[in-house]
C-alpha cells in the first residue's frame, strides 16, 4: 500500500489540502475603496484594515471531503479498477475546483475595477495538490496496465 508511488503522491495531496484548512489566503483583490481577501473559509471585505463584510463559502468542507476521498482511495488498493475510477473522479473534481478558483481570481479584474490581484500561498498549495493527484492517477493507471499485461501472459 505505502510502497506504491501513488500513495506518496496522495499523501502529498493530503498534506497540501490540510494546510489549506488552516486559513491560508488564496487570493486578494485590491480596489481603491477596499481590499477583498479570499481564503478557504470566507470572503472578507476590509476597509482600513477592518473587516466590514464577511461571507462564508463552501470550499472548506470540500477540502475536507477531498481529503477523506483520497484516504479512502489509498486504502482501496486491493480493488485496482475501483481505485482507478475513484482516482480519476478526484482528479477531475480537484481540477474543476482549481479552474473555478482561477476564474474567480481573475474575474475580479473585470468586475470590481481592481488595481491588482495578489495570489496567496493557498492558491499555489491547491495547484500542487492538483499536480499530486494527476501523478497519483498516472501511477494507478501504470499499475493497472502492468497487472493487465501480467494477467494476459498467464
Amino acid at each position: 500500500m505505502l510502497q506504491r508511488i501513488q500513495s506518496l503522491y496522495w499523501l502529498g495531496a493530503i498534506i497540501c489540502l490540510s494546510f489549506l484548512n488552516f486559513g491560508l489566503d488564496v487570493f486578494r483583490f485590491e480596489t481603491k475603496d477596499a481590499v477583498y481577501e479570499f481564503d478557504f473559509y470566507s470572503v472578507v471585505k476590509l476597509v482600513n484594515n477592518k473587516a466590514v463584510n464577511e461571507k462564508t463559502i463552501w470550499i472548506y468542507p470540500a477540502c475536507i471531503l477531498f481529503t477523506v476521498f483520497i484516504i479512502i482511495t489509498i486504502f482501496s488498493y486491493k480493488r485496482l479498477k475501483g481505485q482507478y475510477k475513484m482516482s480519476n473522479r478526484i482528479k477531475f473534481a480537484l481540477t474543476f475546483m482549481f479552474f473555478m478558483l482561477t476564474v474567480n481570481a481573475y474575474a475580479g479584474i473585470f468586475v470590481k475595477n481592481t488595481n491588482a490581484v495578489v495570489l496567496g500561498p493557498g492558491y499555489f498549495l491547491f495547484a500542487i495538490a492538483v499536480i499530486f493527484t494527476y501523478l497519483a492517477s498516472w501511477g494507478v493507471k501504470k499499475d493497472k496496465k502492468l497487472l493487465d499485461s501480467v494477467d494476459r501472459i498467464r
